[in-house]
């Protein structure tokens, strides 16, 4: 996996700066040949030893008939590399049952690999991460997945009452890496593809925090929304969100 991850990232940085040829998979989503060349050759490279099932965000699904499958986004964050904004990272996961059980998230431009192994621990590079509860004002992130727009103000609206700080930086992925990197105290995202939260939801448990679906249970792929903290931070806003449900019934 961290061989495909550097890669993929690899060719994201040959392109990072360059004019591409972009096309549009909807009226919102954007596809450049650097999606599609990472894509294939982090395939070419995983798919050379293990012959999984995949999921990838240019070439879909394929079914090998095998318990286990790759979650692959060769570029999550395509509008921040676009306009050369350089938080942008390859994702990859390994599934077993809909559980994961590794993951890498690469950032070409800062050369941060983030990575995860189930029972294994979280490591930014070869550095340990250990999430602890946030002593110092929260920094809360959030994301909204295409057409979410009611949901998402609304979890917002139950939010900043307790948090003002909130960004919304563009690559789940990336996001959820920073949160296991203590970058971040919470991530918040309604309907996001798998392929973009399922490397990134490993490592924020691995790092220690809890990661649920928006009322509190544990997330699954079939959840739309995802909550993902530190233990403490976690309740008190699942507190807050259900807070808001109860208000607006």
């Amino acid at each position: 996996m961290k061989e495909a991850a550097f890669a993929g990232g690899e060719i994201l940085k040959k392109y990072y700066g360059t004019d591409l040829l972009v096309g549009h998979k909807t009226a919102q989503e954007l596809v450049s040949c650097a999606d599609e060349e990472a894509e294939e050759k982090i395939l070419s490279i995983l798919l050379n030893k293990y012959k999984y099932n995949v999921i990838a965000e240019e070439t879909g699904e394929t079914n090998r008939g095998s318990d286990y499958c790759w979650i692959i986004d060769p570029l999550d964050g395509t509008t921040n590399y676009l306009r050369q904004i350089p938080f942008f990272c390859v994702s990859i996961a390994l599934y077993k049952d809909n559980t994961a059980q590794a993951s890498a998230i690469y950032q070409p431009i800062t050369k941060e690999l983030f990575y995860a192994e189930k029972g294994k621990g979280a490591y930014l590079n070869a550095k340990l991460l250990k999430r602890e509860e946030s002593n110092t004002p929260v920094l809360i992130d959030s994301n909204m997945g295409y057409g979410q727009w009611q949901k998402y103000l609304g979890v917002l609206g139950a939010i900043l009452p307790i948090h003002s700080n909130v960004r919304n930086l563009g690559s789940s992925a990336l996001e959820l890496a920073y949160l296991s990197a203590s970058r971040l105290d919470c991530f918040i995202t309604y309907g996001d593809k798998l392929y973009d939260i399922a490397a990134g939801i490993l490592l924020a448990e691995e790092a220690g925090c809890v990661v649920s679906n928006w009322e509190g249970d544990r997330w699954g792929p079939e959840d739309k929304g995802l909550l993902a903290a530190p233990a403490l931070l976690h309740q008190q806003i699942v507190d807050a969100m259900g807070r808001r449900n109860n208000n607006h019934k």
